[in-house]
């Protein structure tokens, strides 16, 4: 197996993906609590980083030789935890940006 080229292209893909869909919500809406409110468009934004993770393993696939299949699973299973993890990093160093309140702090902040 490529680990290297897995590795990377995850980590690529995860902070390209979070990166995109960062920008596009403080450019549309100001803050991702913003967009939050709108339920169907806070799921629609998550084709965003989806799609980017996609193509990285698409791309893995078509970069090895051996065992195409199985190491473009690794690779999109590798960069949707990294990009989980890279949001959780963002939204905790900007807070005014990019947190997403839940139902119970929305409920009680009214």
């Amino acid at each position: 197996m490529r680990w290297k080229l897995l590795g990377l292209v995850s980590v690529i893909a995860a902070l390209f993906g979070v990166a995109l869909w960062s920008a596009i919500t403080i450019a549309a809406f100001g803050s991702a609590r913003a967009l939050a409110r709108n339920d169907w468009l806070l799921l629609v934004s998550l084709i965003i980083p989806l799609g980017v993770t996609v193509f990285g393993a698409l791309f893995v696939y078509r970069h090895t030789a051996h065992r195409r299949k199985t190491q473009a699973v690794i690779a999109l299973l590798l960069a949707l935890l990294l990009t989980a993890a890279t949001y959780l990093v963002a939204s905790t160093i900007f807070t005014s940006r990019l947190y997403i309140p839940t139902t119970y702090e929305v409920r009680h902040a009214r």
